[in-house]
């Protein structure tokens, strides 16, 4: 449903120009992208080895990188449609299939379709219901062992950092800005794509050290952008190819924290905390860069990346307390006891 809600805004949009505020209203009651996403890393953590998560969601997260551009060039929702006639398809042959094998069925099929019907209104009104938003948050702030759901509280809310475009500050054109960015992005993707598997499969690293790195990454890029005002301090991006595994080793972070049967919940919150701090340190970027413009321009870049000395300083506890919230560690810990007594 959240997938088919992002291509059923475009025709909306089409039949009056009148209406391209409410084109996205579908895809906003049901979710979209976000939905498809916590789904997605939900089952990644449930189904992958701590050690592996890390990698894994790097991998998703690639191909989540790679959707818009392919998409744009290969007509995605097209594709899209044809998915949807291939699952119509499957859904009119299992039909077909039913319709068989109730010959042979006794009266009692009926009760069970009674029941797989009330199970699917059941299925729906607990995704809709209000409950929900309750649960994640218990699931958040209840108590844990080793006051680990400080740990967990403390890596929710690290706060997430807005971008600032250089075109005021260095004076780029459009098409610089345009060219410069499309060079440039490709280094977070590397960093992306060669961090995680690097730091963890070969180097054995936790989590907890994949995290500082990259907030170390991009700290280093955002302190010399806004010390440095030449042009050539743009380049500094390079330092911050790791930044892009901060958002990975969260992840895979609080996956280690909590059991299974809390990763959606816990996902779900976070992604909301999310939104709102997104939105938040945009406008407050955005106010301190046009306040400061005309003296220190670079003075945005500097708060922000002083401001990651917040996370970092989080990471580096929980790197230093790791046995204590660390349920796989905690878990470990336990059989070898077990072990050594037997």
């Amino acid at each position: 449903m959240s997938q088919l809600s992002c291509y059923c805004d475009e025709p909306i949009v089409l039949l009056c120009a009148d209406t391209l505020l409410w084109a996205n209203l579908v895809t906003a009651f049901t979710g979209s992208g976000i939905i498809i996403a916590l789904g997605t890393f939900t089952y990644a953590t449930r189904k992958t080895p701590a050690k592996f998560r890390a990698v894994r969601f790097t991998i998703i997260e690639l191909c989540l990188f790679a959707t818009m551009p392919t998409a744009s060039l290969l007509a995605g929702a097209v594709i899209a449609a044809v998915w949807v006639m291939l699952m119509l398809y499957d859904a009119v042959d299992e039909e077909v299939k039913t319709d068989e094998s109730q010959l042979n069925v006794d009266a009692s099929s009926s009760k069970n379709n009674e029941s797989k019907k009330k199970k699917v209104k059941q299925i729906i009104y607990d995704v809709i219901k209000p409950d929900n938003i309750l649960h994640s948050g218990r699931t958040v702030f209840k108590r844990r062992p080793n006051n680990a759901h400080w740990y967990l509280i403390s890596t929710i809310l690290s706060g997430f950092i807005a971008n600032i475009l250089p075109s005021s500050v260095y004076h780029w054109s459009a098409k610089q800005m345009g060219n410069y960015g499309s060079v440039f992005i490709l280094f977070p993707a590397l960093g992306t794509l060669i961090g995680p598997p690097l730091f963890i499969n070969v180097m054995h690293l936790h989590d907890t050290t994949l995290a500082i790195i990259g907030i170390v990454s991009i700290m280093v890029a955002f302190l010399a952008k806004g010390f440095i005002l030449s042009p050539i301090a743009y380049f500094f991006i390079i330092f911050g190819s790791f930044s892009a595994v901060i958002s990975l080793a969260d992840r895979s972070i609080i996956s280690r924290m909590i059991h299974k049967d809390e990763i959606g919940r816990v996902y779900a919150f976070s992604s909301a905390i999310g939104g709102f701090s997104s939105t938040i340190s945009s406008v407050f970027y955005t106010k301190i860069f046009t306040a400061t413009l005309d003296y220190n321009p670079g003075l945005v870049y500097i708060i922000a990346g002083l401001l990651f000395a917040i996370p970092l300083a989080n990471y580096i506890l929980l790197n230093i307390k790791k046995q204590k919230w660390d349920l796989v560690l905690i878990d470990e810990k336990e059989k070898e006891t077990q072990e050594n007594k037997v």
